[in-house]
């Protein structure tokens, strides 16, 4: 019998939003008015005009774990010269953290997922994040955008999040975002 995997929900936070998705694009767009949406189109036109056109991915499972390596890249650039503790920094909290997401996709097929935005010219990702469906829900866990393009005038997190967002609306099985 399989181990039952456990998401701990009794965890404190002191705030953890989360998002009750639309049932479709039409209602997400009402969300907010013209000018944010202008604000997001104008972002992206800006950013492709300085670095190349951009495109958004996700990939489940396998094509996720394969990911990894280029993800914790991204990551250990962003946080070389800041203190974090989080494990991904050391080598040995990253193998653990592997280990872990290999039993995932072993026993709880299409959980795991990890959404890139790249520019698509030279393949390079941008921003990322990693996250988590279940029953219904998906855990956004970890983001980040590439250090070296993280200036306010691209608002490439809101970007990403668009683009997310939009990604699970339109997969239509998915009711909650959870920030975490």
């Amino acid at each position: 019998s399989k181990d039952k995997l456990y998401f701990n929900t009794d965890i404190f936070y002191d705030f953890s939003p989360i998002f009750n998705l639309p049932k479709n694009i039409d209602e997400f767009k009402l969300l907010h008015k013209s000018k944010f949406w202008y604000n997001i189109r104008r972002s992206k036109r800006l950013f492709e005009e300085d670095f190349g056109e951009i495109c958004f991915e996700t990939f489940k499972d396998q094509d996720a774990f394969k990911l990894l390596d280029r993800i914790r890249d991204i990551f250990l650039e962003r946080w070389s010269k800041t203190y974090t503790s989080f494990y991904w920094k050391r080598n040995d909290g990253y193998e653990k953290f592997k280990t872990t997401i290999d039993y995932v996709i072993k026993n709880y097929p299409n959980t795991f997922n990890i959404s890139i935005l790249k520019i698509k010219s030279s393949n390079e990702i941008i921003a990322y994040s990693v996250g988590f469906e279940l029953n219904s829900n998906y855990y956004f866990w970890m983001h980040n955008v590439r250090i070296k393009y993280s200036l306010s005038k691209y608002s490439l997190g809101t970007i990403f999040l668009n683009n997310l967002i939009i990604n699970l609306i339109n997969k239509g099985n998915v009711e909650i975002f959870d920030f975490m």
